[in-house]
């Protein structure tokens, strides 16, 4: 039985006080990721965080660590690309408000006036959108001078209102969107995004709104997947986290504090289907959140879905989750014909079943 696996990843550092560092949240997790990757012959997609890159870009004219992690990160993203893997734009516009500690070599990002990109005047946006292409394509194109970048995630899954994106999406050649989390809803000041409307098949086309499939729509939709899990499962899954956080000092490999996001009073799903993206019985199906104990309910999802996209972040996963990874790797190509690349799931979508 044929099966598409997704893996997506947002390679970006912490977006709240403090950063972290190039090398924990990103260089050393991917590293590892690709190590894996490499040994199962699958293909992984990378969002990379193209804001920050050109604020990493701009600071490096003066200090010195930041060349350093600028150009690791090139260095890396090059070899993504020759290994086959996809690499994407991935725009968090509250960098333009971002503060430099070059002490800490760290960033802060508590300003989350421009988190969305819709908060953001016409101006910037268009300065941002463009200079997330240019900095991307000066990295990719001498790796793969045929390479196209015609994919795209927004941050914190605020693609909403698409008319924000459309006339780059049209400018750039940008054909696939991994913005959407089915059936979810997130309504506050950080992050915004209503897809409780949005269509069940995980794969569509559309043309201006991410949640209305339309068919012949110039684009698509890959979602992200939503896994249930049962309540007793969560419950062993907090004891076994405390065992791998106090026993096994199983600890995320990147250091930094993200951005906690508070609710806008009144606000509501426009459809009563919708699920907040805070209930804890429906999550993105994400290597940081996957351990021992989930890997029967994962294992259950590929079986039962021909399609299953993770959404996962480098700076949020630990040594444990990378070998839960290989594990679930190892079980599954015994198990199913995979499919890792996305273009050619959509290519031939008849076979998978």
């Amino acid at each position: 039985m044929k099966k598409c696996l997704l893996f997506t990843f947002d390679y970006e550092l912490f977006l709240g006080a403090r950063s972290g560092l190039v090398h924990d949240c990103m260089i050393e997790p991917t590293d590892k990721l690709m190590d894996v990757f490499d040994e199962y012959r699958a293909k992984a997609i990378f969002f990379v965080d193209t804001t920050y890159l050109c604020r990493l870009k701009e600071k490096s004219i003066t200090y010195s660590n930041c060349a350093a992690d600028y150009n690791s990160i090139v260095e890396q993203i090059q070899r993504l690309i020759k290994k086959g893997h996809y690499v994407y734009p991935h725009i968090h516009s509250h960098w333009i408000d971002a503060e430099y500690s070059p002490e800490t070599n760290q960033w802060s990002l508590n300003d989350v006036t421009h988190y969305r990109f819709h908060n953001v005047n016409d101006t910037e946006k268009e300065k941002i959108f463009c200079e997330a292409m240019e900095v991307l394509h000066s990295i990719i194109h001498p790796a793969n001078p045929n390479y196209k970048i015609d994919g795209f995630r927004a941050g914190g899954w605020s693609i909403q209102p698409f008319s924000d994106f459309k006339p780059f999406f049209e400018r750039f050649n940008i054909v696939y969107d991994f913005s959407v989390l089915p059936r979810t809803y997130q309504l506050s000041d950080v992050q915004y995004f209503d897809f409780s409307n949005s269509p069940t098949n995980p794969v569509y086309h559309f043309e201006d709104d991410v949640a209305v499939e339309q068919q012949g729509g110039k684009f698509i939709e890959l979602t992200s997947s939503i896994i249930r899990i049962p309540t007793h499962t969560q419950l062993l899954n907090r004891l076994y986290l405390q065992y791998l956080y106090r026993l096994k000092n199983d600890h995320t490999y990147g250091r930094g504090q993200g951005q906690h996001s508070t609710d806008i009073p009144g606000m509501k799903p426009v459809s009563e289907i919708g699920t907040s993206i805070r209930n804890a019985m429906f999550q993105p199906i994400s290597m940081e959140t996957f351990n021992r104990v989930k890997m029967p309910s994962y294992l259950r999802y590929l079986k039962q879905n021909p399609y299953m996209q993770f959404v996962s972040h480098p700076k949020m996963l630990s040594e444990h989750n990378i070998k839960s990874l290989s594990r679930f790797l190892g079980m599954v190509t015994k198990k199913h014909e995979l499919e890792f690349d996305f273009q050619s799931f959509i290519n031939n979508a008849q076979d998978f079943q």
